[in-house]
């Protein structure tokens, strides 16, 4: 029996590209191996966090309000909601958090934030669509908490924005701009409840240019850490203002208040 002799040609130019590229990216592991995006002990991965780190962050769990995600003392079952959700009802239908805003993690996000850390918006955002996966076909689009420019210019970027476009990419979604901030506001961290709420008051406007995008559409609002609440709930008083039929929101974290 005779063999057709092998040929370079018989190779797919796709598969050739694969096979070199798969050596490519090991000879660059070796010489700079993965590293742990929080503490920088060597990894086996890329983008991910080390096994001392993960046992440092606090997954949202089951006892939570089942509208604004903040942990509960007790198990009271899912269709609880906090005494601050029934006296004043969020506009948002429903807070889905990954992360409680422990000390570990404050710092992460602090870096993700102000440092230029931008490749952590891969690891939060991959954990962001984890916990909701089952329930991403219930929107028709992502936005995100805009910044004000002067931020912007000052950070280089939005982180929210990052994430949206990463959670974005995950899940085949389209992120639109739908909102603007027109005033650059004081910074929420050291504010009161009360405060807070005044401090967001007509701070943003919605993009008229997408009013018939949004009309009857179910959004999926995206934001790195909700405290109390007053930004995204603002924020989704304006979409519901546009038209939107409802609004929701997914963070990276919900804090301990």
């Amino acid at each position: 029996m005779k063999y057709k002799a092998f040929s370079i040609k018989d190779l797919h130019i796709k598969d050739s590209f694969k096979f070199y590229f798969k050596i490519f990216s090991k000879a660059i592991d070796i010489i700079f191996p993965p590293k742990c995006l929080f503490c920088q002990k060597i990894i086996l991965d890329h983008l991910t966090i080390c096994s001392d780190c993960f046992k440092e962050i606090e997954f949202v769990g089951k006892n939570k309000c089942k509208r604004c995600a903040v942990p509960l003392k007790y198990d009271y079952g899912e269709e609880i909601e906090c005494a601050r959700c029934i006296e004043s009802s969020p506009v948002y239908n429903k807070l889905h958090a990954i992360f409680y805003y422990g000390d570990y993690l404050k710092e992460a996000v602090h870096k993700f934030k102000y440092t230029d850390k931008t490749s952590y918006s891969k690891f939060f955002s991959t954990y962001m669509v984890r916990s909701i996966s089952n329930e991403f076909k219930n929107f028709d689009y992502l936005t995100y908490v805009p910044l004000h420019y002067l931020k912007i210019i000052k950070r280089k970027y939005n982180q929210s924005n990052l994430l949206a476009r990463n959670v974005s990419r995950l899940i085949n979604m389209p992120v639109i701009h739908a909102l603007k901030r027109v005033k650059n506001t004081v910074p929420q961290n050291n504010l009161k409840y009360t405060e807070r709420q005044i401090n967001v008051k007509d701070v943003f406007v919605f993009n008229k240019k997408i009013s018939n995008k949004i009309k009857g559409k179910n959004i999926l609002l995206i934001d790195d850490v909700v405290t109390t609440g007053s930004t995204v709930n603002e924020c989704a008083k304006i979409l519901i203002e546009a038209g939107a039929n409802s609004v929701s929101v997914l963070c990276i974290a919900r804090a301990y208040v």
